[in-house]
């Protein structure tokens, strides 16, 4: 990296957008739990049927634009990793 005079407001500006990285970070991992686990509730429950689907599988595919895998993945990540 080159060396090169830095200044207040460049640093300033530098830890400034770290922080909001790091927090958008949290923000969305947060987010992608909650909805990892209203989907599984989804699952588990089978409300999806109250929707007007047969299968979990085409709720998620018509509905969230996803694909049961996907969710199948999430389940197993926070399974495994977080409960």
């Amino acid at each position: 990296m080159e060396d090169k005079v830095l200044n207040v407001e460049e640093v300033q500006a530098a830890q400034d957008l770290h922080k909001k990285i790091l927090n958008s970070g949290k923000i969305a991992a947060q987010a992608l739990v909650e909805f990892s686990l209203e989907l599984k509730q989804m699952r588990d429950t089978r409300l999806y049927q109250v929707l007007g689907y047969n299968i979990f599988a085409d709720y998620c595919e018509q509905s969230i634009y996803g694909n049961d895998l996907v969710v199948q993945n999430l389940d197993n990540m926070l399974v495994t990793k977080m409960i």
